[in-house]
């Protein structure tokens, strides 16, 4: 750190966003972009693997595509977290959270439940098993 600031973020922000300059080498943001591009496609492959009943990574991929965009996501600690934070494409609008150590049990329900009382007109989902929307 060069330089320590103390404040409310969206005022420091405000202040600060004037003073930044595009840079003119986009070299580093399009590697990244590229990158981000073929991982996508690496998740998309691995979520079309057949599995018998079902491949629980198509479920998250198939459900990216038709979640509200504001819709609020929560999701259980274990596999399906793993499965959400990979698969579940994050548009604008849309609000997710995911148990902070990736060890806690069973905060789906309560981030849900929680979402729903601060939110009460948001589309909402829970990640587990069985994914639902709405």
């Amino acid at each position: 750190m060069e330089v320590s600031l103390c404040g409310d973020a969206r005022e420091t922000l405000r202040v600060l966003l004037p003073l930044l300059r595009r840079k003119t080498d986009r070299s580093w943001r399009n590697r990244v972009e590229e990158n981000v591009r073929a991982w996508w496609k690496v998740l998309e492959a691995r979520a079309m693997n057949g599995a018998d009943p079902v491949n629980p990574q198509r479920v998250f991929w198939e459900l990216s595509k038709v979640l509200p965009d504001d819709c609020i996501l929560t999701s259980d600690s274990g596999s399906a977290a793993n499965w959400y934070a990979r698969d579940v494409k994050i548009r604008r609008g849309m609000m997710a959270s995911l148990s902070g150590n990736l060890a806690t049990m069973g905060p789906g329900v309560p981030y849900a439940l929680a979402a729903k009382f601060a939110f009460p007109s948001a589309s909402w989902s829970r990640s587990s098993a069985t994914a639902r929307c709405r």
